[in-house]
């Protein structure tokens, strides 16, 4: 079944607020697909058919949005002093091993190599 005009166009409007509140809530380790649905008081599975136009999945999207955060903190100067797993954790990675399993599949590049490389 497939979204109607109307649908589409309220669904962006969704779709971009879901995307900013994700945004705002990376570091919350239970962001989960039913806890954003029911913030916006819709059904998970129209959740899950707003991401499917896109192409991309909810989880997709999350870990996406986590890598990227913790890319751009490995990169930046500031961040220096910070822990690669203090980072991973601020992100809402609950383990390290899979943020480094996650961040190299993404990156081609371990984040202690990435770290070094964006440091010189």
């Amino acid at each position: 079944m497939s979204l109607s005009t109307t649908e589409l166009a309220l669904g962006d409007a969704r779709l971009v607020a879901m995307r900013r509140f994700v945004r705002t809530h990376l570091g919350n380790p239970e962001l989960r697909p039913v806890m954003v649905a029911a913030e916006f008081g819709i059904s998970l599975r129209y959740l899950h058919r707003l991401f499917a136009v896109t192409g991309q999945s909810f989880s997709e999207f999350v870990f996406g949005e986590r890598l990227e955060f913790c890319r751009d903190k490995l990169s930046s100067p500031g961040c220096a002093h910070q822990s690669i797993s203090d980072i991973a954790m601020e992100a809402g990675f609950q383990s390290f091993s899979h943020f480094s399993r996650r961040f190299r599949a993404a990156f081609n590049q371990s984040p202690r190599d990435y770290r070094n490389a964006a440091g010189r």
